[in-house]
C-alpha cells in the first residue's frame, strides 16, 4: 500500500491536466456528482466546471481544477477568483482540486461549510479508499456452489411445513394509516431507483456519448492514449453493462453508500434526500 501511495504521489506532481481530470472525475463520481457544464478551460492549467449532485441542479457545485508544474506554489490571488466564480454562478458548494502547494491562509479561505479542498494527500487517500471499496464489492459477489444457499433451504422448509393461516381482524379506521406507512417504504425504494436511472441516462448522454462518437480520439485526448487508463476501461467495459441493469441492480448500486443502520429489514433506506 505504501508503494502504491508513493507511485500516485509522484504521478500527481508531474501530470497533465487531461490525466489529472480523470482522477477528479473518479472522485466526483464517488460523491454521486455528474458533469453539468463547463465554465472555463485553460489548456493544461485550469478547468472550471459545474457538477450536479444526482442530476439535481439545486445541489450543484463548482469544481475547480488547478494544475501546476512540480514544486510550484499556487497564486495567492486564486482564492479571490474562486469565490468570485462561485458568486457569479450562484453556487455555494465547492470542490477544489490541485497538485500544487497551497498556503495556510489561502486554504483557510477556501475551506468551510460545503467547501472541499483536495491537495495531493487528499486525492491519493480518496482514490485508495475507492479502490478498497471496489475490492470489497468483488469479494461480496456470490459464488456458484453445489450446496444450496440459506435462502433456498428456508424456502424449501417453509414449503414443506406450511403454517396454518389465521384470520386477522383490522379496524377500517386503521387502514389509511397502514397503507400510508407501506407507501412511504415503497416510495423510498422507487426514489433510489429513479435517481439511479437518471444518473445512468445523464452519463450515457454526456460522457459516454462523447466516447462513442470517436473512441480513438477520446482515448488519445482524454486518456493519454492509454488503453489501460482507469476511466477508459470504465467506459469501455463497465458502463455498457449498466445500460442493461435491472431495477434491483440499480437499487443495490444506489444503496451501497448507506450505512447498515440506514437500511431497513425490507431493503428500504432512511435518507434525508
Amino acid at each position: 500500500m505504501d508503494s502504491e501511495r508513493k507511485a500516485r504521489y509522484e504521478q500527481l506532481y508531474n501530470i497533465k491536466l487531461t490525466e489529472f481530470y480523470n482522477f477528479v472525475s473518479e472522485v466526483m463520481g464517488d460523491f454521486n456528482y455528474s458533469l453539468h457544464r463547463t465554465v472555463k478551460d485553460i489548456e493544461n492549467k485550469r478547468r472550471i466546471e459545474i457538477w450536479s449532485y444526482q442530476s439535481r441542479e439545486d445541489q450543484s457545485a463548482v469544481v475547480w481544477i488547478e494544475v501546476v508544474k512540480p514544486g510550484e506554489i499556487l497564486d495567492p490571488y486564486i482564492t479571490t477568483d474562486v469565490l468570485r466564480t462561485m458568486n457569479d454562478e450562484n453556487v455555494t458548494r465547492l470542490f477544489f482540486f490541485t497538485n500544487g502547494q497551497m498556503g495556510p491562509e489561502e486554504k483557510e479561505v477556501l475551506e468551510g461549510s460545503n467547501h472541499f479542498v483536495f491537495g495531493t494527500d487528499e486525492i491519493v487517500e480518496t482514490l485508495i479508499a475507492i479502490d478498497m471499496k471496489r475490492s470489497i464489492k468483488v469479494v461480496r459477489k456470490r459464488k456458484k456452489v453445489k450446496v444450496p444457499s440459506a435462502m433456498v433451504l428456508i424456502k424449501n422448509f417453509l414449503k414443506a411445513n406450511k403454517v396454518t393461516r389465521r384470520e386477522i381482524k383490522l379496524k377500517t379506521s386503521a387502514v389509511p394509516e397502514l397503507a400510508s406507512q407501506y407507501y412511504k417504504l415503497i416510495r423510498r425504494v422507487l426514489n433510489e431507483i429513479e435517481i439511479g436511472k437518471k444518473n445512468i441516462q445523464d452519463y450515457r448522454d454526456s460522457v459516454y456519448a462523447e466516447y462513442l462518437r470517436d473512441p480513438a480520439k477520446y482515448l488519445r485526448e482524454r486518456c493519454e492514449n492509454d488503453p489501460e487508463n482507469r476511466h477508459y476501461r470504465y467506459l469501455r467495459d463497465e458502463f455498457p453493462q449498466r445500460l442493461s441493469w435491472t431495477d434491483e441492480e440499480i437499487y443495490q448500486c444506489e444503496i451501497d453508500g448507506y450505512e447498515p443502520d440506514e437500511i431497513g429489514d425490507d431493503g428500504e433506506v432512511y435518507s434525508t434526500y
